[in-house]
């Protein structure tokens, strides 16, 4: 997890390595689940905030190296699209204040990466569905020049064996058909915050992983985020005392 280099050609020997590496990796965990070498009775909660990057005219901004460069914080990371950011905040507790500290978290990670992108003369957007982006945005041009999304679009595509169909439905529908399968189905046609739950209980079992999205293309409204922490918290509050 987060090592962006890959191999972009396997060959029978390089696949069967992989595979052996694999059950490995299987087999440690399954020595670890065996001796309680996870810890048990701890729940955790994360997020991760994807964004739009856009210019002064509100249209896509392939800017998100450039970004990345200037913020200097390793919380913020790369998409499939240059026009794409995403921050994964700290992974806490879940309990007390934690809504709370992860409010003051995503406000202090958004505030970097709209200073690193007002320098450039753009802008950090919060939108389910950026109403600008055009067919014509979702080119090769416009994928992050890192070997692992060349790879996933390279192995989406052939995989697909021919155009990729992306159907959006709502108030307003979207159909179309790419050619480009990983840039136009990986190019974050809708961004959200999504939070990651991850729980172990009781011991020797495997950890219960849930992630699920907090404001989905419809609801997505940037405009108050504070409202949604505040309504997270009161929720976890009544739970607790029921």
């Amino acid at each position: 997890m987060g090592v962006h280099y890959v191999e972009q050609e396997l060959d029978e020997r390089k696949l069967q390595e992989f595979t052996q590496a694999l059950l490995a990796d299987l087999r440690a965990l399954a020595f670890m689940l065996e001796h309680g070498c996870i810890e048990s009775g701890m729940h955790r909660i994360g997020a991760e905030q994807e964004m739009f990057i856009v210019d002064r005219n509100l249209r896509p901004a392939p800017l998100a190296l450039e970004i990345l460069e200037r913020a200097g914080d390793n919380r913020l990371t790369t998409e499939m699209a240059r026009f794409n950011l995403e921050a994964n905040l700290t992974p806490l507790e879940l309990t007390g204040r934690c809504f709370h500290l992860m409010h003051e978290e995503l406000k202090e990670v958004l505030t970097k990466a709209g200073l690193a992108a007002t320098e450039l003369e753009a802008d950090i957007l919060l939108a389910g569905i950026l109403p600008t982006l055009k067919v014509s945005d979702l080119t090769l041009a416009n994928l992050t020049p890192m070997p692992r999304y060349h790879e996933l679009n390279r192995s989406v595509t052939q995989l697909r064996g021919g155009p990729f169909s992306i159907q959006i439905k709502g108030l307003d529908e979207l159909q179309l058909t790419h050619d480009r399968p990983g840039v136009g189905g990986g190019c974050q046609l809708p961004t959200s915050v999504w939070t990651p739950f991850m729980a172990r209980d009781p011991p020797g079992t495997l950890p219960t992983f849930g992630r699920r999205p907090l404001a989905n293309p419809a609801r997505a409204q940037p405009t108050n985020p504070g409202r949604l922490w505040r309504k997270m918290a009161k929720a976890f509050r009544h739970r607790v005392s029921a």
